[in-house]
């Protein structure tokens, strides 16, 4: 048990060191947490100005009483 426990930081660092060489991970891992949050404000955000800007329509109703 003990040889094993020396090792978790040699694989620990190589693991490191090819999730840093992997752009592609890397690119990912950064930028879908920093601009997720942007693009889901944005999309409510356009959903509410749309709500704000959207007015009743009334139709009348031939024969119903008011």
């Amino acid at each position: 048990m003990n040889r094993f426990v020396g090792q978790v930081p040699t694989v620990f660092r190589k693991e490191m060191l090819d999730a840093v060489r992997d752009r592609r991970s890397l690119t990912s891992a950064l930028i879908f947490p920093l601009f997720a949050p942007l693009m889901i404000t944005l999309l409510f955000g356009t959903i509410a100005a749309r709500e704000r800007g959207a007015r009743e329509v009334d139709f009348p109703i031939q024969g119903a009483e008011l």
